[in-house]
């Protein structure tokens, strides 16, 4: 018999996952998503030893160094964003990413929009959201508590100093994230 029929579609994997995630059940044991959707485990290693292996093979290892250094990047854009919420204004990501992560400036919005992670929101602002909470959360929870304490108080200063004027500046994200920094005001 063909493995391959065996196979869910694209399409039929992708609403199974959503239907998952959106149910969001809790569940006496570990449900292994892969295995429910049909898809073959994949190794999710970043830098398992096969992947550096072919790294230091290649002859093009500058190219490789930058694909590295660009994947490590994304992480560190996804964990600033997720320090910001579910959703937030462009405005306060591209002053947040001017301070935090100047190299990766040029390029921040398109990258995560790339990947999926986030969403464009058309409106007065504009905002970028996560495309689901899950995601924000996981992004959250890769950071230490110290460093996302850091990045709270500095998002804070920056809504006092530099939009506290803004049509959507709101008193209450100010006070969590002053709350979130560990310094209750």
């Amino acid at each position: 018999k063909d493995i391959t029929a065996q196979k869910r579609t694209d399409e039929q994997r992708d609403l199974a996952i959503r239907q998952i995630i959106d149910s969001a059940v809790v569940s006496e044991s570990v449900v292994d998503i892969f295995d429910a959707v049909g898809l073959d485990k994949p190794n999710i290693g970043l830098l398992d030893e096969e992947f550096l292996g072919q790294v230091k093979n290649l002859p093009e290892r500058n190219l490789a160094v930058e694909l590295l250094e660009r994947l490590l990047e994304g992480r560190v854009l996804a964990e600033l964003a997720a320090v910001l919420g579910r959703e937030f204004p462009l405005a306060l990501w591209d002053r947040l990413v001017q301070l935090e992560a100047p190299d990766a400036q040029q390029h921040a919005v398109e990258q995560l929009l790339g990947s999926g992670l986030l969403e464009w929101r058309t409106g007065d602002p504009p905002r970028l959201r996560f495309r689901h909470a899950l995601l924000r959360d996981a992004a959250y929870a890769s950071r230490w508590l110290s460093e996302r304490q850091r990045l709270h108080a500095r998002v804070a200063s920056l809504l006092e100093q530099s939009f506290a004027d803004a049509p959507w500046f709101r008193a209450e994200d100010l006070a969590e994230h002053w709350a979130l920094a560990g310094q209750h005001v």
